[in-house]
């Protein structure tokens, strides 16, 4: 298995059990395109980096920055040291 499979794993076992069930799909949208690409260029890249359809990539992003209690999950797992 490879880090990238590893990750993914990690993920879903320690943080997606803490978000809304609602959220989930856009929580892993987030982790998928900022966390787990190789390097950080932009959020509207990285998204497209994950999702082929540009205008896809871009609402998905605006919808996840718009989301004020799953950022507040973002920054309570980075805060918290959970990993």
């Amino acid at each position: 298995m490879n880090i990238l499979q590893e990750s993914v794993k990690i993920i879903n076992r320690l943080f997606l059990p803490h978000v809304h069930a609602h959220q989930k799909y856009l929580f892993q949208f987030g982790m998928y395109a900022f966390v787990l690409t190789s390097r950080f260029e932009s959020l509207n890249s990285n998204a497209r980096l994950i999702i082929d359809n540009p205008n896809t990539a871009v609402s998905k992003v605006y919808r996840l920055l718009r989301n004020e209690s799953l950022l507040n999950s973002f920054g309570t797992f980075s805060a918290s040291g959970n990993h």
